[in-house]
């Protein structure tokens, strides 16, 4: 008889053979590419070129592949809905939606340098997890940091570093600019004014762990020029002048530092004894020496001159070389920034 039985050997090695041609046809269709580049359960939202019908993944791959501009594509298995897009990401970058899968065609798989990422710090959508966020951010045209709240699963995508105005402490966020800035080294001592307020022309004031995290603050903020940092506190204040409003005070509980810190010293050759530059004062402080005057004027912006007085440590810094005029006055030292 010529009676085919479902136990013959040859029908169960046809029947394999078709099961794997089955499988290599069903990776075919969902795998257009490399598997690392698809996004499962997202959705590159706007930014079409257009819309087409394509009934596998691969064909929809395909579809961008082949039309000029297309730098990314949503694809709906149920619909067979295939759209096409201009912009890595799609207008806005990636959401999560079930139903769609998504993927760039230069797709960035090489995850971010996390070394630098801030605690605490904000720079939506909805993403489970900080390295998600991280990844939509990756997959997103023109995206240069994140900030994460993992208690509602929030994801904020940026298009500058340290998004518009620099980092901001707030406890339960997590933030991450795509590329790491070079470590700071907060260890220059001759940069570092321990004991010195630079009072006032404030930015704004925010917690930093250390005092290098509150220079990392300044110099990604905007307009920010020095600043002061209190330890005992975490509190660093980010200014908008060199040495603050009026110049460096002595105060033993803060460090401060201008981000151009001027470490040069100015030429004391024409340093006047028992000489008084009188008016144009940025105003009067205590300095323990005449150098520490010296370097108060040097970290002060439009500081031109000094006069100090060693018998009651006071120090004047002058807007103009030679104050408004000269006089000769014992005890007094006096010294034009530049000769």
């Amino acid at each position: 008889k010529a009676v085919v039985s479902t136990q013959s050997t040859g029908v169960r090695i046809s029947n394999t053979m078709f099961i794997i041609a089955l499988l290599s046809l069903f990776l075919l269709q969902v795998a257009p590419g490399s598997t690392e580049c698809l996004r499962h359960g997202v959705d590159f939202g706007g930014a079409d070129i257009g819309h087409r019908k394509a009934y596998s993944l691969q064909e929809c791959f395909d579809v961008c592949k082949d039309l000029s501009g297309c730098k990314s594509f949503t694809f709906r298995s149920w619909t067979n809905d295939c759209w096409p897009k201009y912009k890595r990401g799609g207008n806005s970058g990636p959401t999560l939606n079930g139903g769609l899968t998504s993927r760039n065609m230069e797709c960035g798989t090489t995850k971010s340098d996390q070394s630098c990422k801030d605690e605490n710090t904000d720079y939506a959508r909805t993403a489970h997890t900080f390295n998600q966020c991280e990844t939509f951010c990756r997959n997103t045209q023109n995206c240069e940091s994140i900030t994460f709240r993992a208690s509602d699963s929030q994801c904020w995508l940026k298009y500058r570093r340290f998004g518009a105005a620099g980092p901001t402490y707030v406890a339960g966020l997590t933030s991450l600019n795509m590329q790491c800035s070079d470590p700071i080294s907060v260890t220059d001592s001759k940069c570092a004014l321990e004991g010195v307020d630079f009072w006032g022309a404030d930015i704004m004031s925010q917690n930093a762990d250390s005092f290098g995290k509150c220079i990392h603050f300044c110099e990604h903020t905007s307009g920010c020029a020095s600043i002061t940092y209190r330890p005992s506190t975490y509190t660093c204040w980010l200014k908008n002048k060199r040495g603050g409003n009026s110049g460096p005070t002595l105060n033993g509980r803060l460090t401060s530092t201008n981000m151009d810190c001027g470490t040069t010293k100015s030429d004391q050759s024409c340093k006047d004894e028992n000489m008084d530059y009188w008016g144009a004062d940025l105003g009067g402080r205590t300095a323990h020496t005449f150098n520490q005057c010296e370097t108060f004027c040097r970290n002060t912006q439009n500081c031109e001159s000094i006069t100090f007085r060693a018998s009651d440590s006071q120090c004047w810094l002058k807007y103009r070389k030679f104050g408004a005029g000269t006089r000769r006055v014992t005890g007094l030292t006096s010294l034009n920034m530049r000769c």
